[in-house]
């Protein structure tokens, strides 16, 4: 039995070690560049090029995409297909099951419903607004005149007679007594300790 006829025919090149070891530390020397990075350092190496990453392409078969199915698949997924023309057709048919008018909304209806609540609600005038009320409402009605005293006394409370001057009292200083709050028996407005009599 002849095993020459199904080898193919190979080539043989005949090197020495040496010389291939030299190549190969040659292209190494080559890839690398040395300096001195730091004063105290030693020399340092650098790789000016990276070496490029292999690419591998995963390709998956087409069958992994794409299949054929059987006879009975292909029967049962016809069976549950629709068309384009069957959807329309769906489209034009009512379910009157699926009416349900108090779950739809109508937006025509609430729009007006806010529209009617935002009539409701007051807003406040702005800054410029409030002051200019205040302006007009002052030229309006001019603060009461001061009182005059002498022989000619006037009050501005109008519903006492000229002659009856205003009373004051205690009347709206109760609970003031001294200067201090609370203050209404004895002079203090302070709690006594017990037994201090």
């Amino acid at each position: 039995m002849d095993l020459n006829r199904y080898l193919p025919a190979f080539e043989f090149e005949v090197m020495d070690q040496d010389e291939a070891e030299d190549g190969a530390e040659k292209e190494k020397e080559e890839d690398f560049e040395s300096f001195q990075l730091f004063s105290n350092s030693g020399l340092s190496k650098v790789r000016l090029e990276s070496p490029e990453p292999e690419q591998v392409y995963a390709k998956r078969p087409d069958t992994y995409y794409f299949s054929k199915p059987s006879d009975s698949e292909r029967r049962q997924i016809e069976s549950v297909a629709l068309s384009g023309q069957d959807v329309l057709e769906l489209a034009t048919e009512s379910w009157p099951g699926m009416k349900m008018p108090w779950k739809v909304i109508n937006f025509d209806v609430l729009k007006a419903k806010s529209d009617i609540e935002r009539k409701r609600a007051r807003q406040r005038p702005g800054k410029k607004a409030r002051e200019q009320r205040k302006k007009r409402s002052a030229n309006k009605n001019p603060p009461p005149a001061p009182a005059v005293y002498g022989p000619s006394r006037t009050y501005s409370n109008s519903k006492l007679p000229a002659d009856k001057p205003q009373q004051r009292g205690r009347k709206n200083t109760r609970g003031r007594g001294r200067g201090r709050p609370g203050a209404r028996f004895r002079g203090g407005g302070y709690p006594r300790k017990p037994g201090s009599g």
